[in-house]
């Protein structure tokens, strides 16, 4: 859906940043409020989005149909995801379903990674693991959790959580040496 015509049925006027964060949704699957915010204060230049609006912004998204949102008890931030309005507009044909909440915690930190180590303004490109179509990795090789572009230069992101055999982190890296130019493999202390 062209975003004039969403505009015109929905009399609401979307911003470059409101582009942006619908992109960044759709592309994780779901982000949460607080990382959102901090999008929106990289993206504008500004130290700091106060949370009313990083709210009022989430509110007209929801209304215009493009987010939808919901909270889970164990954690204060809300979790934003896509509808399959938002999907479409930024023309993403995967299947948009809320995550198992056992994968929550990847999906949130690879959005996290996303914004911190590979902003746009500094003139990185970054594909999520959701939208790296399958023609772009042969078959059979390990997905990347993202592959960051600056310029020429492909980088794939790899983001561990948990504990692995150092046999599989060797056969990750291996899939991944022919075809980037380097790999960003990103673990927490325990991994």
């Amino acid at each position: 859906m062209g975003t004039k015509r969403l505009e015109k049925v929905a009399r609401v006027r979307l911003t470059n940043r409101d582009q942006q964060i619908v992109r960044l949704v759709c592309e994780q699957g779901v982000v949460s409020a607080t990382d959102l915010g901090a999008f929106m204060a990289a993206t504008s230049g500004r130290r700091e989005i106060g949370q009313r609006t990083r709210n009022g912004v989430l509110a007209r998204l929801r209304t215009v149909g493009l987010l939808t949102s919901q909270r889970w008890f164990f954690d204060t931030s809300a979790l934003v995801y896509p509808t399959r309005l938002g999907a479409r507009w930024v023309e993403w044909t995967g299947k948009i379903d809320r995550p198992p909440l056992s994968v929550l915690n990847h999906e949130l930190t690879a959005a996290a990674v996303r914004i911190s180590a590979y902003p746009e303004q500094l003139g990185w490109s970054f594909l999520s693991e959701r939208v790296i179509q399958k023609d772009q990795i042969p078959v059979g090789s390990h997905r990347p959790d993202g592959v960051a572009s600056f310029g020429r230069h492909r980088s794939a992101i790899e983001i561990q959580l948990s504990v692995t055999d150092i046999e599989r982190c060797f056969r990750v890296i291996d899939s991944h040496l022919d075809m980037f130019d380097a790999i960003h493999y990103w673990a927490t202390p325990q991994a």
